[in-house]
C-alpha cells in the first residue's frame, strides 16, 4: 500500500470553506462556521488569511494552524515572536502524529524567518511542553463585593474615554509595554477588537493632565446579582493603580460585585479585608481567596538572540530536537560545538530559565529598566 503524502502550506482563498468547518468542529460554541469563514476572509485581530497554515494529506485538508508574528517586550528589550493558534486535526485524520509535525514545521519556518521566541494558550500543557514550551504567567482571578474595594484617593479622575480616549490608551498601553514582561506591540485589529458592544473605556488623568491609566470593563445585568468584569487594567504608577481600583469601588452603587484577574505580584488579596472567593472549603479550616488561571507558554526559537555576546564567563548546553541550530554548547551568544553533552538543558528548561531570567549568558535588562510597579510578572493581556 503506498504511504499518504502529506505536505505543508500557506491557506489560500478556496480553503476558507474546509478551514472555517474544521475550526468550528474542533472548537465547537464559540462561532459559527459562517462566522469563522467571514472572519478569514475579512482579517483577524491578530492576522490574515495569509497566516494560516494547512496540512494536506493526499489532497485533502487534515490539519491547520495560525502562526501570527508578534514583538513581545521582555526585561526591557522587544523580540521578535510568533503566536501559534488554532492548532487543529481533522478527526479522520487523528493519532497519526499530524499535530506535532504542523507545530514543528510552522517552527521551524519562524525561525528561519529570524524570529525568537514562540507563543501559545495551550489545549494541552504536556503536548507543548514535549515540543519544548514552558508555562510563562499566571492570573489570580478575584469575586469580591464592590463595597469591600477601598475608596482610594484619585477615583474623581477617572473619566469616560470615547474614540480619543482609546488612542490616549494605546499611548498608556506602548509606554507601559516597554516596562513590561510578556506584553506584545499590539496591532490596530486588535484594538478594534476592544471597541466591542458592552465593553467601556475609562481613563484616570493625573493632576498634569496626563493620562496614566486605563480599564476596560464589561457590565452584567442590573439586579442583586450585578457584576462587573474588568477585562484589562494598565497603569504606569502606584496612584494611577489605586485611582482606578477607587473608580471599581466606585460602582458598588450599581453592581455587587466584581472580577478582576489580578498578577500574583499585585497582592490584590490585600485590598479587601474579606478576601473570600466563595465555595465549598478546599480544605479544612482554610477559605479559597481566588481561582488560579495558568495562561501562556513560551518557547525560544532562536538561542542566539536571547544571549549577550558580551558574557563569555559561562557554557551553556542545549539539545533541541525540533530546532536544530539551538543544538549545542554556547558561550556568550556564540555557539562553540555542535554536541551538546550529557549535562545538556532541555527547551523546556531554557524556557523556564529565560522566564526567570536566569538562563546562563542571558541577555540583561538596557541600564536603569524597571518594570512598572517593580512587578516581574509575566502578563499577556491579548488572546489570540
Amino acid at each position: 500500500m503506498n504511504q499518504p503524502t502529506a505536505s505543508l502550506r500557506s491557506a489560500r482563498e478556496s480553503d476558507v470553506p474546509a478551514l472555517a468547518d474544521l475550526w468550528s468542529e474542533t472548537f465547537p460554541g464559540s462561532r459559527s462556521s459562517d462566522e469563522r469563514g467571514r472572519e478569514l476572509r475579512e482579517g483577524m485581530a491578530y492576522g490574515t488569511l495569509q497566516d494560516c497554515r494547512v496540512l494536506e494529506v493526499d489532497g485533502l485538508l487534515a490539519a491547520a494552524l495560525r502562526a501570527y508574528p508578534m514583538e513581545l517586550h521582555f526585561r526591557g528589550r522587544c523580540y521578535p515572536a510568533v503566536g501559534l493558534a488554532g492548532v487543529a486535526v481533522a478527526p479522520d485524520f487523528r493519532r497519526r502524529g499530524l499535530g506535532r509535525r504542523i507545530c514543528v514545521d510552522a517552527l521551524r519556518e519562524a525561525r528561519n524567518q529570524g524570529t525568537a521566541l514562540s507563543l501559545l494558550f495551550p489545549f494541552r500543557v504536556s503536548f507543548y511542553r514535549s515540543l519544548g514550551f514552558a508555562l510563562a504567567g499566571e492570573l489570580h482571578q478575584y469575586r469580591f463585593r464592590t463595597a469591600d474595594l477601598p475608596l482610594h484617593p484619585g477615583w474623581e479622575r477617572v473619566e469616560r474615554g470615547g474614540d480619543s480616549g482609546l488612542e490616549q490608551a494605546r499611548r498608556v498601553y506602548a509606554r507601559v509595554a516597554r516596562r513590561s514582561n510578556g506584553l506584545l506591540e499590539r496591532q490596530p485589529g486588535y484594538w478594534r477588537s476592544l471597541r466591542a458592544p458592552g465593553l467601556d473605556l475609562y481613563l484616570y488623568r493625573a493632576a498634569d493632565g496626563e493620562v496614566t491609566g486605563y480599564v476596560f470593563v464589561q457590565r452584567g445585568r442590573a439586579g442583586p446579582t450585578a457584576r462587573l468584569r474588568v477585562r484589562e487594567l494598565l497603569w504606569e504608577d502606584q496612584q494611577s493603580y489605586l485611582a482606578l481600583l477607587g473608580w471599581i469601588s466606585v460602582q458598588r452603587d450599581q453592581y455587587r460585585y466584581v472580577i478582576h484577574d489580578a498578577l500574583p505580584g499585585e497582592a490584590f488579596h490585600r485590598q479587601l479585608p474579606h478576601p473570600r472567593h466563595g465555595g465549598s472549603r478546599p480544605r479544612g479550616l482554610w477559605f479559597e481567596s481566588a481561582s488560579l488561571l495558568r495562561g501562556p507558554m513560551l518557547r525560544v526559537l532562536d538561542l542566539g538572540a536571547v544571549l549577550s555576546e558580551e558574557d563569555a564567563a559561562e557554557v551553556l548546553a542545549v539539545a533541541d530536537d525540533v530546532v536544530e541550530g539551538n543544538t549545542g554548547r554556547w558561550r556568550g551568544g556564540i555557539r562553540e560545538a555542535d554536541e551538546a553533552g550529557e549535562d545538556a538543558l532541555s527547551m523546556t528548561e531554557v524556557a523556564e530559565r529565560f522566564l526567570s531570567g536566569t538562563l546562563p549568558g542571558q541577555r540583561p535588562p538596557p541600564p536603569g529598566w524597571e518594570p512598572v510597579s517593580g512587578l516581574h510578572d509575566f502578563r499577556l493581556l491579548d488572546e489570540f
